[in-house]
């Protein structure tokens, strides 16, 4: 939320022209990875126009984990035409929240979002995720945060706390 309140006052008409090419490109979109770019594209042009130099550098990064993560979202999210919906409604909110510099408009977007990939998170619905053969980790034991790693065991604590970081590993094929 603060990027985004940063991001109210600083951006500039040529990054919101940049956000609204990506959120049309998206709704027109069929192709599943080019969503997931314009999607993460998006995430990183907020970011940017906060010109909070903290919140640029841990998105950077985290830039693997926040691929998957929102890979993994939005194959979850577009599961439903209603989620899908909302979700691009929450895009299209925040791009106008910048352009017309309405600050509530777009936290109250982005609040239906937080809640939109909450309520997926809840479901634990992980075990369905794409990819031919991939492994996917899931999360959802740490309040709301993506973690990765790879190992032979089927569930790890990935160096922390089992208890708070908790990964199962899943398959697909």
């Amino acid at each position: 939320t603060l990027a985004y309140s940063l991001a109210v006052c600083q951006a500039t008409e040529e990054e919101i022209r940049q956000m609204e090419d990506y959120v049309r490109k998206m709704d027109k979109s069929t192709d599943s990875q080019e969503s997931v770019m314009l999607d993460k594209k998006l995430h990183y042009a907020f970011a940017a126009a906060s010109r909070n130099v903290l919140i640029i550098d841990i998105l950077e990064a985290c830039s693997a984990v926040v691929h998957t993560f929102i890979e993994n979202m939005r194959y979850e999210i577009q599961q439903t035409e209603e989620r899908k919906g909302m979700l691009q409604k929450c895009h299209h909110d925040m791009v106008l929240g910048l352009k017309t510099r309405d600050e509530k408009l777009g936290l109250e977007a982005l609040g239906t979002h937080f809640k939109l990939v909450n309520q997926v998170l809840d479901e634990d619905r992980v075990d369905s995720f794409p990819g031919e053969g991939q492994e996917r980790l899931v999360l959802p034991i740490m309040p709301r945060v993506a973690a990765s790693c790879q190992s032979e065991s089927d569930e790890t604590d990935c160096g922390a706390e089992e208890s708070e970081w908790k990964v199962k590993r899943r398959r697909n094929g």
